[in-house]
């Protein structure tokens, strides 16, 4: 993976839930770390041969690994933040398990609760 590939400065920030002095739940999002990523929009063509299995994909993230990004558990509490544009993420790839580059499926959308 080239530098200047990685042209997207995206802050990656974690979901929190704590409760009010009412004891209602309340979902709170906190940053938790920066990275430089190229973000592409998914083509009409291949998100019609994903079919259902990516249904409402619509970007692919591509960075320098991270451990705690490779966990789809820990993702799935996860969103991406870029220029006011939000992504929630799944299916975090590691291109041949070795630990370089991480590519994640991306939903874009309005992700504040």
């Amino acid at each position: 993976m080239r530098a200047g590939d990685l042209r997207h400065k995206l802050l990656i920030q974690k979901r929190n839930t704590s409760q009010d002095s009412s004891g209602a739940q309340v979902r709170t999002w906190t940053d938790y770390v920066t990275v430089w990523a190229d973000i592409q929009p998914i083509s009409d063509v291949a998100k019609f041969y994903a079919g259902a299995m990516q249904a409402g994909v619509t970007h692919t993230v591509t960075m320098r690994y991270q451990a705690e990004l490779a966990d789809p558990v820990a993702v799935a509490a996860m969103r991406g933040v870029w220029e006011g544009r939000y992504f929630t993420f799944s299916a975090p790839k590691d291109e041949g398990e070795r630990h370089r580059q991480l590519e994640l499926k991306a939903t874009e959308g309005l992700v504040n609760a």
